[in-house]
């Protein structure tokens, strides 16, 4: 009776020693002093990036790989199709470790994602100090932080300084008002250059011209938009939009734009005067410069005294149940981290999310990146997405309202009434 005891107990010990030694480690442990962490390890990286930014991936993917040698990394690049394939992924259970997102409420309701929260403060974990508070933002849901930002951009405004010099009308400071812009816009429009071009095709974008109207789009809580996104400021905010195209003629409609290639392109061939957008163009303006292509940014003007901006931003997210997760947040931690977005501010591929590295590179004295930089104090209003995971709903609704209004079909309270009215209907169905 005694051995059987003795054997049965030998069992249990040996079971407690083989899960001890297949538990994960403790976060505040660091990856790179765990000797369990040096056997040979393999991660996918899923961007939905190509050409150059993909570069840039490499690039970071290169440099991880020499300071984590033991980590295989597979960069894959999913350009089509992302959304929908990274969710067909985490339904099969084949998610990659590591991949880029922006929407995370979406992912969290889906419960896809890991919260990093317990890396947060901790040797070898995440530094909430090193991060602007207004991008670090967006990787948060309910207060939990869900990814490690990887790129960020406000929008502001570029201008072709030829068109401008020889229109005779003076560069655009950061003073500037509504009104400005609107001044130089008709007098830049001249044969077959525009003003301005209004490419705005959703929300997002339109969203800092609400702001800056004193409008929303969609309640604090994410529960209400009737009232809000069919408010007073928000239908004036969309019809002083319509108008750069239908009253003012500074702006092709947006199916003009399409078909001259879009507004950079438009931008690229001096068919347009002044472009507003985020920091994705610059390294190709900055190649053109050479060919005589001269072209400033500043904020985006003001009206009232009032400047409100809006911040794109993604982030790494390390899926649910990965098998590998103290890998993946090693990875994620360094492109994520000081090294990685030294080396791609260096390369010129985003505006890196760290005051530190903005400072070390110079790019707020830039005379491209430096109105980027002055608008990230200005980009303090959480965008809609944010606030529910229903906001695709919404925002397709939204975005039938803009067309509508500039198309001249509606005045844009009808159009947003209208929009209000179907998405509440929309979100019933759905539900």
């Amino acid at each position: 009776m005694f051995k059987k005891i003795f054997g049965f107990m030998l069992i249990i010990f040996l079971l407690i020693g083989l899960l001890a030694a297949c538990a994960p480690a403790e976060p505040n442990e660091p990856a790179t002093e765990r000797e369990e962490t040096q056997q040979e390890v393999n991660i996918r990286f899923t961007s939905w990036d190509t050409a150059e930014m993909l570069e840039a991936y490499e690039r970071l993917v290169e440099l991880f790989s020499e300071a984590y040698p033991h980590i295989n990394v597979s960069l894959e690049s999913m350009p089509d199709g992302y959304e929908e394939k990274i969710f067909t992924s985490v339904a099969a259970g084949t998610a990659p470790d590591v991949f880029l997102w922006w929407n995370f409420p979406q992912l969290v309701a889906a419960n896809a994602v890991e919260s990093l929260d317990a890396y947060i403060g901790v040797p070898g974990g995440i530094d909430p100090e090193l991060y602007y508070a207004e991008v670090l933002e967006h990787s948060k849901v309910d207060g939990k932080l869900y990814a490690i930002p990887n790129a960020a951009t406000p929008r502001a405004m570029y201008f072709n300084k030829t068109i401008f010099d020889e229109a005779g009308v003076p560069y655009p400071e950061d003073d500037w008002t509504y009104d400005d812009f609107v001044d130089k816009a008709i007098r830049l429009t001249e044969g077959d250059i525009y003003g301005f071009v209004a490419e705005a095709r959703n929300t997002y974008t339109l969203q800092q011209f609400i702001w800056t109207f004193g409008g929303q789009v969609i309640s604090e809580d994410g529960e209400t938009i009737d009232g809000i996104m069919n408010s007073e400021a928000s239908a004036q905010a969309l019809q002083w939009y319509a108008d750069l195209v239908n009253e003012h003629r500074v702006s092709p409609a947006p199916s003009v734009a399409m078909s001259l290639g879009g507004g950079t392109e438009m931008f690229m061939t001096g068919k347009v005067a002044m472009f507003e957008s985020g920091t994705w163009p610059i390294r190709e303006f900055r190649a053109m410069e050479a060919e005589g292509f001269r072209v400033g940014s500043v904020m985006m003007p003001s009206r009232n005294g009032k400047r409100v901006g809006i911040m794109h931003s993604s982030g790494l997210v390390i899926a649910r149940g990965t098998r590998n997760k103290d890998a993946a947040m090693a990875f994620v931690t360094f492109v994520g981290g000081e090294e990685g977005h030294r080396e791609s501010g260096r390369m010129g591929f985003a505006l890196p999310v760290m005051p530190s590295i903005v400072e070390e590179l110079g790019l707020a004295d830039d005379p491209l990146y430096g109105a980027f930089v002055r608008m990230v104090d200005y980009c303090t209003v959480t965008p809609a997405f944010m606030t529910t995971e229903h906001w695709s709903i919404i925002d397709a609704e939204f975005a039938n309202a803009m067309e509508a209004t500039i198309l001249g079909q509606m005045t844009a309270q009808e159009a947003l009434d209208q929009a209000v009215e179907r998405a509440a209907e929309a979100l019933e169905i759905g539900r």
